[in-house]
């Protein structure tokens, strides 16, 4: 038997994002006492605390902020399945592949063609996606593939291949102190300020000072 049903972690999910039992009550449109007894419930079933009650705020624990992420995950899973199911059912359903506008590594028309050639191949719709938010497309349902760039995306509970590698480069003005050089290393931008993309966490950064965070290419250049 699940530890979880999808209905209380549904519940916890929106105490945790709104931090306020009357507004999560109001958005799950519940009774309060009703959503306050299914938090309770589930933190006895866990044998943890999830939240941390004063008469003045709400906040998660460790424990609660791991439930809360990986919650997520798990309601758009469930999201994604039954919408699956329901396309599959549906033989005339076309298949939805998003990518970066621009941002097909020159992948795209090679994948499709390939794709065209099976005998059980749909129409495909391309999706345009922003810069950071073609994976939790995948993972709600709204597509059924992507292309994504990692580390720049997040791949987390996704089955996915590496298509192609791509070289880093350093993209520098034209009096900088490196730009003379044919090939520079990440030591060498130890001391640089470096951009940060807006919403994306970067593990694979070298270890610069922070810098400006940016939202597309033309402001970075």
């Amino acid at each position: 038997m699940a530890e979880l049903e999808t209905r209380e972690l549904e519940y916890f999910v929106a105490v945790a994002e709104e931090l306020h039992f009357g507004r999560a009550a109001t958005r799950l449109a519940i009774a309060q006492p009703a959503l306050s007894k299914a938090v309770r419930r589930l933190e006895s079933r866990l044998d943890t605390t999830l939240l941390h009650r004063s008469s003045r705020q709400v906040a998660l624990t460790p424990a609660g902020e791991a439930l809360l992420t990986h919650g997520r995950h798990a309601l758009n899973a469930v999201g994604a399945a039954a919408e699956k199911a329901r396309r599959a059912g549906d033989r005339q359903g076309r298949l939805r592949l998003v990518i970066k506008a621009g941002g097909d590594a020159n992948l795209l028309s090679g994948i499709l063609a390939a794709y065209a050639r099976r005998p059980d191949a749909r129409q495909v719709d391309v999706l345009f996606g922003g810069a950071t938010d073609r994976a939790d497309h995948v993972r709600d349902g709204r597509a059924d593939a992507a292309l994504l760039y990692v580390p720049f995306d997040d791949t987390t509970g996704l089955h996915h291949e590496t298509l192609a590698v791509e070289g880093r480069v350093a993209i520098l003005p034209p009096g900088h102190r490196l730009a003379s050089r044919p090939e520079i290393t990440l030591a060498d931008l130890a001391q640089e300020a470096l951009p940060r993309w807006k919403g994306v966490r970067w593990t694979g950064a070298p270890e610069g000072r922070p810098g400006p965070e940016v939202e597309d290419g033309a402001v970075l250049l």
